[in-house]
């Protein structure tokens, strides 16, 4: 009887086996759960200052008889070299796959890394909807990252926090409905088939576009990058708005690629030289604020060695 239910033991026992490996690199964290049939990789991507997402969530099967691959699935393999486990992924959209060394994990915070892959998400999707929707940048903020990571906390379980998580994301969504433009859908209509448009409908379009919603800035980067000849022109015409426009130029994200396809208009006018001129503008405001946090920098540390001197005395 004892022999029978020791048998049972080690079968249940080994039929749960389950083992979790880690590994660190720069910027990455990779958690790979290793059981007998199959293993369970996740990738956890992060930069200098915050969290940027899961890049792999994949259940490996077992290869049997392929030589020192012990798993494989689409984008992971995990491979067993002189006794050690390594896991073969692909990084930053590489063809090729980089190897990492896994260690046996002795603490897991996959819960904690779940829960802000999650948030993540759920603000890029809030992110999205606000831009789509447009509106004024200051009347349609809705905090929704520091609303989302107020309850990554530990007193939720990973289904708990997606729950909550869900609800929050859902009245943050409500409140961006609310303070929408209507006349942004108009816009991105027309932008969808710019094109096709004629000269003076898409004048008429940046002469009626208001560069502090989100629809204005995808306007010129629209029109920069399909007709950025019209761009030229309409500036040329030194219209009511052209303060409003150089400026919207001038502090756009994507100013670079603004002026490169600007520049590559064969047009040599007075417009095509102003708008080019934003960029050494911006460069300008750049280095005066950058010069400026210095200065501060500086006078505070002056003031600070004169107070030590005085206590000294």
């Amino acid at each position: 009887m004892r022999k029978a239910l020791l048998i049972v033991l080690l079968l249940i026992s080994g039929h749960s086996f389950s083992q979790l490996y880690f590994a660190r690199l720069t910027y990455f964290e990779f958690y790979v759960e290793i059981n007998r049939d199959s293993a369970h990789v996740e990738i956890f991507r992060y930069n200098r200052y915050y969290f940027t997402g899961k890049k792999s969530d994949e259940f490996l099967t077992r290869q049997n008889n392929k030589g020192d691959t012990l798993f494989a699935g689409e984008k992971n393999k995990i491979i067993k070299t002189k006794g050690l486990y390594y896991l073969l992924y692909y990084a930053n959209n590489q063809k090729k796959q980089s190897k990492v060394e896994l260690m046996l994990c002795r603490s897991d915070n996959r819960e904690n890394l779940r829960k802000q892959d999650y948030a993540f998400i759920m603000e890029q999707q809030l992110m999205r909807l606000e831009d789509s929707l447009s509106g004024p940048v200051i009347s349609i903020k809705t905090n929704a990252l520091e609303a989302i990571n107020d309850l990554n906390t530990s007193q939720y379980s990973y289904h708990e926090f997606k729950r909550v998580t869900a609800r929050v994301s859902d009245s943050l969504i409500l409140k961006i409905t609310e303070l929408k433009d209507p006349v942004a859908g108009y816009f991105y209509a027309a932008l969808d088939s710019l094109k096709l448009l004629d000269t003076n409908r898409v004048y008429n379009l940046l002469s009626t576009a208001k560069y502090n919603f989100f629809y204005g800035k995808y306007l010129l980067e629209k029109v920069a990058k399909e007709k950025p000849e019209l761009l030229v022109l309409y500036v040329d015409k030194e219209p009511a708005n052209k303060k409003a426009v150089l400026q919207a130029v001038k502090y756009h994200k994507h100013i670079y690629e603004i002026i490169k396809n600007v520049k590559a208009t064969p047009a040599k006018t007075k417009g095509k030289k102003e708008i080019i001129k934003q960029k050494r503008i911006n460069a300008m405001d750049n280095a005066l604020a950058g010069g400026l946090y210095i200065s501060i920098i500086l006078a505070e540390l002056a003031l600070l060695t004169l107070l030590i001197v005085a206590i000294s005395r």
